[in-house]
């Protein structure tokens, strides 16, 4: 109750309070809780005068340590807290802690020392880790006032079990490593919102919590920019029920729950988009240093006033709708644009659809991009339905709502009007090279397009052993853009399973692009992942009660295709119901064996004056090449209207890629591309220069090859191989491994 007994590196002793919420009264006489201040605590602390291995045993607690003194082989640490505490961060540690000390000094003249308590097999990565808190101190302390504590210290002590608990002037905490940063900045924001401002009652504890967890952001943000800190801020996303003001409290112990850390900071990044940085961060710095606040209490209704004193602003709405109600609101927009005679309006309509909650009052950004610009307007929105009249000078091609995430929200909505869906396909790879040579094979053999014509986008980097030659140059890296896809008529996306391209298919606005007529073929076996309900209702399936599954066949289904043979298993596969709901779609594929009854695992959906979708169920390099690429190609050829390439059969360009695999121990396979007839020469050289193995030496037709090298009988080392074939000269290094 109160204190911990625990043990570290084995068999060394450590003693340590352990008070928040409600066990301070255990261990000393208090009026326990956040509702008393004793304006000092002066702790004396007894331990017997010895060392643990060969480190003397010391005692940690609040404030200064004025004395040490010595009598009967024992030791008392005179400890003397003179600022206003509350009872249950009065703290004691006692082990044999290793001791170092910074000293803070900023250009304000303010001194004081930094002390660290940590255990000797520690102490390395705690000097690391703490090496940035100063930096951290002056963050805090230019936002929100100097340290509250400057007249003594600011100390962190090392448990290693539990987390961390704010204590004033003395934090403890698990462990100090960089891992642990983000802990450390958390515990030291504290020391102004927690420690110098408590919260009167548990009822408010997001000012101390929520505050805190903020103040992480903004060091996020002072360190690696607003971008980052945007990042932050969306992994708090609070989407369930409950309220920030915790409306029983009578259970201290069921206080500290995600929603007033999470929710609680959203709750701050919100403000600070409704009043601006100027007054939102005047407004912190205000309540930090009102002297009725000061080492003393505070309620939501408190800091409420104080920010409307600040802004002038009547904030009564906004801290009733996200701190005393649950949820947040749900937008549906849509819009129709009128072509003036030098511009164009937009009339943007904006629905709460909300029935959990009340109505919210908020700004919302809106985007608005043109094909040579971004327009960002702000509309108060308050009511069910609002409408918005726009005007930029330029057609629209995307609208988005609150594009920054100032707003914890849903959203659905149209982002692609009027796309031009006039650059053929779109071959998205959302496939990670690493996994072997079997992709790059796939590709190669362009399983996935067959003769049609295709531009190429790649969400992951370049592989190393470079491009297949089969594949056109590739027009972009990572994430794609909306305004990207609405460019195409036909999108073919590869995904597989573990890959990062989910991320960027649900940021991308694919029912709008739907909608508009642009076509997608889906091939994947992670389907529930990318299909969310829309697309679900798009394609007209139900998905079968076994989340993922193994398919052994791949059967068609409609006359004017084919079986796919699977080169192997198909494992992860998610697949759907055969009877289809809605009359548009039309059942392609179904996979039978080690099932009971067909289960669908490829649909094609088709309705009238909008983009077909198809989805195939399965890692899409273990369907057979040939088999697959048949049936794509008349898909998007007869199916979608894609053109065919004028002359599939030759290269688009020259190009030696990396052998496979590399490093190799005997054989390896080196893959190159002939754009025109001519002499060709590949060989291999030695590390000074000289040949050690003529590949190819001789004229060749225009074409994609593959040869093996065997070094059987070379020695491990690194090797250079060149492609010479009219002006065109490569050279890659390969490396022998016994």
């Amino acid at each position: 109750h109160g204190l911990r007994y625990e043990y570290h590196a084995g068999n060394q002793p450590i003693i340590a309070s352990l008070s928040t919420p409600f066990l301070a009264h255990y261990w000393w006489p208090c009026k326990d809780g956040p509702g008393d201040k004793p304006d000092s605590v002066y702790v004396d602390i007894t331990i017997p005068d010895t060392t643990i291995n060969n480190i003397p045993l010391i005692a940690v607690s609040n404030g200064v340590m004025e004395n040490i003194t010595n009598q009967d082989g024992k030791n008392t640490f005179h400890w003397r807290e003179r600022y206003p505490i509350a009872p249950y961060y009065v703290m004691v540690a006692i082990s044999n802690y290793k001791h170092f000390q910074q000293i803070y000094s900023d250009t304000s003249l303010t001194t004081f020392p930094i002390d660290y308590y940590t255990f000797d097999e520690n102490l390395d990565q705690t000097i690391e880790g703490v090496e940035q808190l100063p930096e951290a101190i002056a963050l805090f302390s230019k936002l929100f006032g100097t340290y509250p504590f400057s007249k003594e210290k600011y100390g962190m002590t090392e448990l290693g079990f539990y987390g961390a608990i704010e204590n004033q002037t003395n934090t403890i905490t698990n462990n100090m490593s960089l891992d642990w940063f983000d802990t450390s900045v958390h515990e030291l924001a504290h020391m102004w919102f927690g420690d110098m401002i408590t919260c009167q009652d548990w009822h408010h504890a997001w000012l101390n919590e929520g505050f805190a967890t903020y103040c992480e952001g903004l060091w996020i943000e002072h360190k690696n920019g607003f971008v980052a800190y945007q990042d932050f801020i969306k992994s708090l996303e609070y989407l369930k029920a409950g309220t920030v003001f915790l409306k029983d409290d009578s259970d201290p112990f069921n206080i500290f729950i995600s929603i007033i850390y999470d929710k609680g900071a959203y709750v701050l990044h919100m403000l600070r988009g409704v009043l601006g940085d100027s007054l939102f961060f005047n407004s912190l710095n205000k309540y930090a240093n009102t002297e009725d606040f000061k080492y003393n209490h505070a309620t939501t209704e408190d800091f409420q006033r104080i920010c409307e004193e600040v802004s002038g602003m009547d904030l009564t709405k906004f801290f009733q709708e996200w701190i005393y109600s649950e949820y947040y609101p749900f937008y549906a927009y849509r819009y129709t644009i009128d072509s003036l005679e030098n511009n164009y309006k937009i009339n943007l309509v904006i629905d709460q659809v909300q029935d959990n909650t009340g109505l919210f009052w908020m700004p919302i950004d809106i985007k608005v991009t043109t094909v040579s610009n971004e327009h960002l307007f702000v509309v108060w929105d308050s009511l069910q339905t609002q409408t918005f009249e726009l005007v930029v000078n330029e057609k629209p091609l995307a609208i988005e709502l609150d594009p920054n995430n100032w707003i914890l929200k849903k959203v659905r909505g149209r982002r692609i009007i009027n796309p031009h869906l006039n650059m053929g396909v779109l071959l998205v790879n959302g496939l990670d090279w690493k996994w072997g040579y079997v992709i790059y094979h796939a590709y190669n053999n362009k399983a996935f397009w067959g003769n049609t014509k295709i531009s190429f986008w790649d969400i992951f980097d370049k592989p190393p052993q470079g491009y297949p030659p089969t594949l056109p140059k590739v027009i972009g890296n990572g994430e794609l853009s909306n305004l990207t896809i609405s460019n195409y008529s036909s999108i073919i996306w590869l995904s597989d399973y573990g890959t990062n391209d989910i991320r960027t298919w649900l940021n991308l606005a694919i029912n709008d692009y739907l909608t508009e007529g642009g076509n997608i073929i889906l091939i994947t076996e992670r389907g529930q992942d990318f299909i969310y309900e829309d697309l679900q209702d798009y394609l007209g399936i139900n998905w079968d009660e076994t989340a993922y599954a193994t398919i052994k066949d791949m059967k068609n289904v409609n006359t004017d295709l084919t079986d796919i043979k699977l080169i192997s298993n198909n494992t992860f596969g998610s697949l759907f119901d055969t009877t289809l709901t809605q009359e548009y779609s039309e059942l392609i594929y179904v996979s039978t064996e080690s099932f009971d009854s067909p289960k669908g695992s490829g649909v094609w959906s088709k309705p009238e004056g909008k983009g077909q979708f198809v989805y195939i169920a399965g890692r899409p390099y273990r369907f057979d090449y040939n088999d697959l690429s048949s049936n794509l190609q008349k898909i998007l050829v007869d199916g979608m209207g894609e053109d065919i390439e004028t002359d599939p059969s030759i290269p688009i360009r020259f190009e030696l890629s990396q052998n496979y695999p590399n490093p190799f121990s005997q054989t390896t396979k080196i893959s190159y591309s002939i754009r025109e007839k001519g002499f060709v020469q590949l060989k291999v050289y030695d590390i000074l220069g000289r040949e050690v193995a003529n590949l190819v030496n001789k004229e060749q037709q225009s074409g994609n090859y593959t040869i093996e090298f065997n070094a059987s009988y070379l020695t491990s080392g690194v090797y250079f191989y060149r492609l010479q074939s009219g002006s065109f000269s490569e050279t890659k290094k390969l490396i022998l491994l016994r």
